[in-house]
């Protein structure tokens, strides 16, 4: 699946203060998924430590 980064998901990452902790690939991980409703499925650690239902555990 193609997702164009766009205005609301950059609106959306700058938002968010749990995202300022996260390094900026992460926050342009999660902010378009956040904002389309997507599941993000990762392997990274502080990405799933957010406890979002929608971030998925990559390696179950």
């Amino acid at each position: 699946m193609e997702l164009l980064f766009t205005g609301a998901h950059a609106a959306a990452m700058l938002a968010d203060a749990q995202l300022a902790r996260h390094d900026p690939f992460d926050r342009m991980l999660v902010a378009p998924a956040r904002t389309e409703r997507l599941r993000l499925l990762t392997s990274e650690k502080a990405l799933l430590r957010m406890g979002e239902p929608w971030i998925v555990d990559a390696t179950r």
